[in-house]
């Protein structure tokens, strides 16, 4: 999974940087050398297109501890989704697609010996559970908005939840499980 990771850096690099120089409808015609004399003047244009900018945040590891032996278990986290365009919480629309770092991409957890401990994923454009979508490995959910404006701006607007079920739970070997969910967000 890290050389899906590297693909996508690489591609959301290259859109960038496309922005920088492509501005439809602009020419260079406006520049004028100056002329011979005591002083000189000369002017020029200076354009900067910037794409769309997203970033994803804010994220800490979640830590099940041991496993009592009874229960589901859960966690969710209050996460940070930021842009550079749109007006509102409506217009600010991004795509989540999750994964797992399992060779299936599916969302397992391993133990040293190579058992697996499934797992699912959900994400909330908002924060909390309530409105929360399950994810499925490489499947992109649309229509998130309410991503926060500026890029910088450190208050929380989404949410990521894990559960692991009793049921495997039960079914699984003692010992340390581990994993991770890979989240890739794009502007919609």
């Amino acid at each position: 999974m890290s050389q899906f990771i590297q693909i996508a850096k690489n591609w959301a690099l290259l859109v960038s940087l496309l922005g920088l120089f492509i501005v439809p409808g602009k020419t260079k015609a406006a520049t004028v050398d100056g002329s011979e004399g005591v002083t000189s003047t000369a002017t020029y244009d200076v354009y900067l297109a910037i794409g769309d900018v997203i970033r994803i945040w804010g994220l800490t590891d979640i830590d099940f501890g041991t496993w009592s032996g009874a229960g589901n278990l859960n966690r969710t986290q209050n996460i940070r989704v930021n842009v550079n365009y749109g007006t509102n919480d409506a217009t600010r629309r991004y795509e989540v697609t999750a994964n797992g770092d399992h060779a299936s991409g599916d969302f397992l957890l391993e133990n040293l010996s190579g058992q697996t401990l499934p797992y699912t994923a959900w994400f909330n454009d908002e924060l909390g559970n309530g409105g929360q979508v399950e994810l499925s490995p490489g499947v992109t959910l649309t229509g998130q908005d309410g991503a926060h404006f500026p890029l910088r701006r450190a208050a929380r607007s989404a949410s990521i939840r894990v559960r692991i079920n009793q049921a495997d739970l039960q079914a699984a070997d003692g010992g340390e499980y581990t994993g991770h969910i890979i989240l890739f967000v794009q502007p919609e």
